[in-house]
């Protein structure tokens, strides 16, 4: 039984079965015409199926069509999510093993920020800034310093500042980004960890990272370095660790003492930031209670475990939502752009999979085939080509993803990337979104199948 046969007597059987099913039923019960849809679409699926499967060079054109839009979004949702570092996975980048990372407010007035510090409104009253609280026991114009803050935190405090230098190797004079903080301090753990050698214990010594080593640092010896004075200053290269980006910056590349990196950097004796260890967890209202005298915190558990919408500012609460609008709005066109995509590279190759099949689909008329059967026939192969052929893309553009940046990573260490994750909601709307732009492109094919012209077609007169 050759494929046109096969074709006409699995519509045919369909159009029997759903004919026994109307008889037996009497009226046509909202049972009843359930059932009968649902006897048709199974027969259309296993006869899609076949097909499918028998010719297969057809069915991949279809696959390569439909696939191809998919894997690409798959890849860049994939992509996205890796490249997104939540809160949390932030932790060891911005206080390493410390309960918080603290700033002075830029403009000496009373800070409101979001719960990860990257935003901050200065609190307002009356068209002006409202002006800090006072620290008790301080002067209220007096400059931050360890003793003024530690006074209002009540835990333990060590300096740190993120810089830069200009090193020299051989011809080049590259500027490379360092983080200045006293490493030997368990507070540093996670935001910088020694893999060989030690850490620099005076002004006249560096760590070099692995990222730097890639980028052609010296893993020992010595390093001349340049800073804003213009100044060449040798240092000696004691150690190699690694040090992890934060705020979408490059990661470090060198380590040394606060001193130094303030030095090289320009900065001289200005505050940069403190990290601050104490016993207690610094709470969301301990937050807000230090912005009131002008400090920006970023606090462990904040960043575990944020607070709700209701309890920021208003302001600061309709950026982020701006911000998360403007995220979502990309993904929907991303979407829509993948449906229309695969509505234009599906359709053809639908249209001429139906055409080849005029002849047993008009076998099948002849011998019984209503004309919904015909349709349901080919957007049957819509829908089995079209989730077979998204799955496999899905499948392949995750794993694509994988591989990639792991042989990113492996050869470029300065390269900024959170753990490897996927958004599975939006994989499995892309999913759909491919399914069902494969059954629109399958529309008008359809349509065209239900009005053939069985004499003319078995005739060889068909156009």
């Amino acid at each position: 039984m050759n494929a046109s046969e096969d074709t006409k007597v699995a519509l045919a059987d369909g159009s029997r079965s759903i004919a026994r099913t109307d008889r037996s039923g009497g009226s046509p019960s909202a049972a009843g015409r359930l059932a009968r849809w649902w006897s048709g679409w199974r027969i259309a699926i296993r006869v899609a199926r076949r097909d499918a499967r028998r010719y297969k060079w057809r069915s991949a054109l279809i696959v390569a069509m439909v696939g191809l839009p998919v894997l690409v979004l798959t890849s860049g949702v994939a992509l996205m999510s890796t490249s997104d570092i939540s809160m949390s996975e932030s932790v060891p980048g911005v206080m390493g093993s410390a309960q918080a990372r603290i700033t002075a407010g830029g403009s000496g007035g009373r800070q409101i920020q979001s719960p990860d510090g990257a935003l901050t409104v200065d609190g307002e009253g009356g068209g002006s800034i409202v002006a800090a609280l006072p620290v008790p026991g301080f002067a209220p114009d007096s400059p931050w310093s360890s003793a003024k803050i530690q006074k209002l935190t009540g835990g333990r405090l060590i300096p740190m500042v993120d810089g830069w230098t200009r090193v020299t190797l051989s011809d080049r004079r590259p500027t490379m980004v360092t983080l200045g903080i006293d490493a030997r301090d368990p507070m540093a753990r996670g935001m910088t960890d020694l893999v060989s050698g030690r850490w620099a214990g005076t002004t006249s010594e560096i760590a070099v990272t692995e990222a730097g080593i890639a980028g052609g640092l010296p893993n020992h010896g010595t390093l001349t370095t340049t800073g804003a004075d213009g100044k060449p200053r040798l240092l000696t290269v004691v150690g190699v660790a690694t040090a992890l980006a934060h705020d979408n910056n490059p990661p470090p590349l060198l380590v040394g003492l606060p001193g130094l990196i303030g030095e090289l950097s320009g900065e001289g004796d200005q505050l940069g930031a403190f990290l601050l260890d104490r016993a207690d967890p610094v709470s969301w209202p301990d937050v807000r209670t230090m912005n009131e005298h002008g400090l920006v915190i970023r606090s462990r558990e904040v960043f575990l475990y944020p607070p709700s919408s209701a309890e920021l500012d208003p302001r600061v609460a309709q950026r982020i939502n701006a911000a998360q609008g403007q995220s979502d709005l990309i993904l929907l066109m991303a979407a829509l752009g993948l449906f229309i995509e695969t509505t234009l590279m599906a359709g053809p190759a639908f249209a001429v999979s139906a055409a080849r099949q005029r002849r047993s689909l008009a076998l099948a008329a002849s011998n019984g085939a209503e004309a919904r059967q015909l349709r349901r026939y080919v957007l049957g192969q819509a829908v089995v080509l079209g989730a077979v052929s998204a799955a496999i893309a899905v499948v392949a553009g995750v794993f694509a993803t994988w591989a990639g940046l792991g042989w990113l990573l492996r050869r470029h260490a300065d390269y900024v990337m959170g753990p490897f994750e996927v958004s599975w909601p939006r994989v499995v709307g892309v999913f759909l979104c491919a399914v069902l732009a494969s059954v629109v492109a399958a529309l008008l094919p359809a349509k065209g199948v239900a009005r053939l012209d069985i004499v003319s077609v078995l005739a060889g007169r068909a156009g």
